[in-house]
């Protein structure tokens, strides 16, 4: 029982962390503004949670989302893991003139 107490809790941990993380990548590599970068990040969180809710009400139990959410999670973290650690698969920043009109930041579009 503590077990499972202890991986929700790690869960709950991660669950409050990563947007962090999406936020400063959004905005980072791949040049959203603030606004739209926390946008897409509460449009994914939103329809993560009711996508677990509609499938574990209509079609399998809860603790079956949850065996498959946890598997989901750890897989993404391993590869998040794997691309922070290896350069190749580093974004790179964009190298754009200021001033050029396409760079988001300074309110162009791509």
């Amino acid at each position: 029982m503590g077990r499972l107490f202890g991986l929700n809790g790690q869960a709950m941990v991660e669950w409050l962390l990563l947007p962090l993380s999406w936020l400063s990548n959004l905005g980072d590599y791949m040049h959203f503004s603030p606004s739209k970068s926390a946008k897409n990040v509460t449009n994914f969180m939103g329809t993560a949670f009711l996508l677990g809710g509609f499938l574990s009400d209509a079609f399998f139990t809860t603790y079956h989302i949850y065996l498959i959410s946890v598997v989901v999670e750890f897989l993404g973290l391993v590869v998040l893991t794997i691309r922070a650690t290896s350069p190749s698969l580093k974004l790179s920043e964009c190298m754009k003139e200021e001033g050029d009109g396409r760079n988001p930041m300074q309110g162009g579009e791509w």
